[in-house]
């Protein structure tokens, strides 16, 4: 298999590689992709010890490499010729990359700039609407001027691997990555188009990976970003494309907060407030809420679920990804989870409440599921499918019975008894009987 030849090519390199050496595993690049999770990490960190610089070296190949030549339908039979030349000039470009690496690596020559990319080929999806003509009237899609095209989704797996690889204490060259292609980034995503425009041919899974390693490179201690310009270009990016950044973004935030050493909160809550504050401002999301529908958008639904910690795969009940031992250091964005529930009542942000503190019901959370439920009985008063047919209903009292038995002591406090039994009461004249019984015991 290519990823035991390739695991063999490593492991047989010298302690101290020759030029021919690095130039065969750079060859041998182009066939990462079929075996990225077949040792490939593995095999990059031995290649490390034996040259510190070879995967620096690895990610400016793998990125030339996966340039190409445009084909543009109806060109003459010159402009033909001329395509076959830019395929040419493609492979001449490779070379370069090659000799010129392996120049620095060796110390025959200066260290080689980043490959600069070719401009991205989004586009507007077309559309009809009703009463008002087409979204796309009077626009004109620009000229391709581009020989070059950049296949950037598929040079995500070996650019993953190669930060996999990378000690903690070598993040250097993550930063360099994503401040080199910061600016053709946000123009893959439509910097400069209209909100409410939806594109195609964008990059997304190449902009997951950017976006990851944005989050990666985040200062905790002042709040800065690493990326020159980075809120100001994100909050114009169209809806769709914000919400493409915002998932992975917060999810690789999640996990260097829970997963690191204990440190403060505040510039994690400062980043995921201005998400929440442009999230909840979305028409997308104000239609989810108007429409007090079980469904949510397809590219809303994971962003909108990283703010309340949750997560929902396709026909999986959504449901909460931090683990029970860590859920204590949630209680700083506890007031923030308290405003989008409030504000976004809906189907969605109850499952992901629910399950939130259901994971181990705490006295902490109990202000939160009261706002919660206080914001749902507005929203959805006599709506059983939501209350009943659902669960949420008797999800709600189980876990307040749960929080009375485990913290009676601490509800001694008249108003949060209070507001209790009047969710007790209201979920009893909707006929649910666990409701009836909590009503009774306060």
């Amino acid at each position: 298999r290519i990823g035991v030849a390739f695991r063999g090519l490593i492991a047989s390199l010298p302690d101290t590689p020759t030029r021919k050496d690095i130039e065969l595993v750079l060859s041998a690049v182009r066939y990462t992709a079929a075996f990225a999770n077949d040792g490939l990490v593995e095999s990059l960190v031995e290649l490390r010890t034996k040259s510190p610089n070879a995967l620096k070296s690895i990610v400016r190949y793998a990125i030339q490499e996966r340039f190409y030549v445009l084909n543009h339908w109806g060109w003459s039979d010159e402009n033909k010729r001329a395509r076959a030349a830019c395929e040419k000039d493609c492979k001449i470009n490779l070379d370069n990359r090659v000799t010129s690496e392996l120049d620095w690596l060796f110390g025959d020559g200066v260290e080689p700039g980043w490959p600069v990319l070719p401009n991205s080929r989004i586009s507007v999806r077309r559309g009809i609407r009703i009463g008002g003509g087409r979204f796309d009237e009077g626009r004109t899609e620009p000229e391709v001027k581009e020989n070059f095209g950049f296949d950037a989704d598929h040079a995500v797996e070996l650019i993953e691997a190669v930060v996999q690889a990378l000690p903690v204490n070598e993040q250097g060259l993550i930063g360099e990555l994503v401040n080199t292609y910061a600016d053709w980034t946000f123009e893959a995503n439509g910097l400069g188009c209209e909100k409410h425009e939806k594109l195609e041919h964008t990059p997304d899974t190449w902009t997951a990976m950017w976006a990851e390693l944005v989050a990666s490179v985040f200062n905790s201690v002042d709040g800065s970003s690493g990326v020159d310009r980075f809120w100001e270009r994100l909050l114009v990016l169209p809806y769709g494309q914000f919400l493409r950044v915002m998932d992975p973004y917060l999810l690789k935030l999640d996990v260097t907060y829970f997963d690191g050493d204990e440190q403060s909160a505040e510039a994690f809550i400062k980043e995921r407030t201005k998400f929440a504050e442009h999230l909840l401002a979305m028409p997308a999301l104000k239609c989810m809420v108007a429409d007090r529908k079980p469904s949510i958008e397809f590219d809303l639904g994971p962003a909108f679920g990283r703010l309340l910690f949750a997560y929902q795969l396709f026909r999986t009940p959504t449901k909460t990804y931090l683990a029970e031992s860590s859920i204590h250091r949630a209680d700083p964005f506890l007031p923030l989870m308290k405003n989008v529930a409030s504000a976004a009542p809906s189907y969605y942000a109850a499952f992901a409440i629910l399950s939130f503190v259901e994971l181990t019901p705490r006295i902490e959370h109990l202000e939160l599921v009261l706002d919660a439920a206080e914001s749902w009985f507005l929203h959805f008063k006599d709506d059983t499918v939501f209350w009943i047919d659902n669960r949420i209903g008797r999800r709600l009292i189980v876990y307040l019975k749960h929080c009375i038995e485990l913290n009676e002591a601490d509800l001694k406090v008249d108003i949060l008894k209070a507001r209790i039994a009047i969710i007790a009461g209201q979920l009893t004249a909707l006929g649910l009987p666990d409701a009836s019984q909590l009503e009774a015991q306060l």
